[in-house]
């Protein structure tokens, strides 16, 4: 397939297991600069990297999906539309509802919607457009890019340390936070480890210890490190100072919030529930906005209690190659002392992982289609299929992987 004309000649700044990202204008320590983001048909699962197969046309749906969630999301009219749904009956937690509604950072909202980094999804002849302009999907989009500064690495007593501070030194740049949201614990959830220390749940708002497949009262925050070799769960006072944002964290924190509560009544149009997920913010300009993607690898979603995200693919190798997974648990324990990427411990371990059944892996095809045309029917976009998620659901089934 030809390149596409706006990125010959570009930089190649960033190859990772998703996506590429192309530098068409460098940031600077001050101003944001332009990039495209090109969405790969690959996939990643457990922090491993590009696994050994594909998965047809998920690429374009990450792009459409991305693209239409941030063009969306950047409009005030959604978040007036939010301030008065019933959405907020669902949650018992009177004191949260009430701290949400009345938060500085939701009154901005309702008036300018959430800031993002999205510039448009640039068309096959390589210009930059807003999706109603767009005539054939893409798999990229343009996107302000900002400075990565990432961590370094330190020893003391043989065990690794990751050094921060450069990354106030910076005013345009990524939080290097992964900032996860959730609203209640399914299946996967690795919240149950943590559930069972009391003062950790009263730290993030909850009273009791969450059960399989509940929801909770409110939905709660949790932060991990972005740029470490493997995710890291992080304190909220060890989060904070990773961000280097002093007070303005609170922001982060309330973004997340409402941001989530934001995306759960977009996927509940389409009768399908939002469990958690994640999102990832960078100073521009001294506003904090919302940066990278929101797909389906991001979030963790069901219909009629069927997972539809990446977690059918982490789950299939959990029931179809277990030696996978217990060899990537193991690889991770051994970075703490071991600087080599988690691919080739686990290649040393003997345990690399093997390619997707064909019927399983075109189910994941069709469930990111039906994903991203039904986030983009609502604005006319494109004409919207008639995507069937009860039969996606069925062969999620029929493989073991709810």
């Amino acid at each position: 397939m030809p390149k596409n004309p706006i990125i010959k000649g570009a930089k190649l700044v960033y190859r990772g297991s998703v996506k590429n990202v192309y530098e068409l204008k460098p940031p600077t320590r001050k101003k944001s600069g332009v990039a495209v983001f090109e969405f790969t048909d690959d996939y990643s699962v457990f922090d491993y990297g590009k696994m050994p197969d594909q998965i047809d046309g998920k690429g374009q749906s990450l792009a459409l999906m991305t693209a239409a969630i941030f063009e969306q999301i950047e409009n005030p009219k959604s978040w007036r539309e939010l301030y008065n749904l019933a959405l907020w009956n669902a949650f018992d937690d009177s004191q949260f509802k009430g701290e949400m509604k009345n938060s500085r950072v939701f009154k901005n909202l309702k008036r300018e919607g959430l800031k993002t980094h999205y510039l448009g999804m640039v068309s096959e002849a390589g210009e930059i457009k807003k999706l109603d302009a767009v005539k054939a999907l893409t798999n990229m989009i343009a996107v302000k890019s900002v400075n990565v500064v990432a961590p370094v690495r330190r020893e003391l007593l043989n065990i690794a340390l990751w050094d921060y501070f450069e990354v106030g030194n910076f005013s345009c740049r990524l939080v290097p936070l992964e900032c996860v949201f959730r609203f209640g614990a399914p299946k996967g959830s690795s919240f149950f480890e943590r559930a069972k220390d009391p003062a950790y749940l009263k730290l993030v708002g909850l009273s009791e210890e969450p059960k399989d497949g509940e929801w909770f009262s409110r939905p709660i925050v949790e932060f991990f490190t972005k740029l470490e070799p493997a995710d890291r769960f992080l304190d909220y006072g060890v989060a904070m100072n990773i961000s280097g944002l002093g007070s303005r964290f609170s922001e982060i924190y309330e973004m997340t919030l409402l941001g989530a509560l934001w995306l759960k009544y977009i996927f509940a149009k389409a009768d399908i529930e939002l469990w958690d997920g994640k999102f990832e913010f960078a100073l521009i300009d001294d506003e904090l906005v919302l940066v990278d993607a929101v797909t389906p690898d991001e979030l963790r979603l069901t219909f009629e209690g069927v997972q539809m995200s990446k977690e059918p693919i982490r789950q299939y190798y959990k029931v179809n190659q277990p030696e996978f997974v217990g060899a990537m648990k193991e690889a991770k324990k051994i970075s703490a002392t071991d600087t080599r990427p988690l691919k080739k411990i686990v290649a040393e371990l003997g345990h690399k992982p093997a390619t997707l059944d064909i019927g399983f892996k075109d189910t994941v095809s069709y469930m990111y289609r039906a994903l991203a045309y039904q986030l983009a029917a609502p604005q006319g976009v494109f004409t919207c299929e008639q995507f069937d998620f009860a039969k996606i659901a069925d062969t999620f089934r029929k493989f073991g992987v709810v």
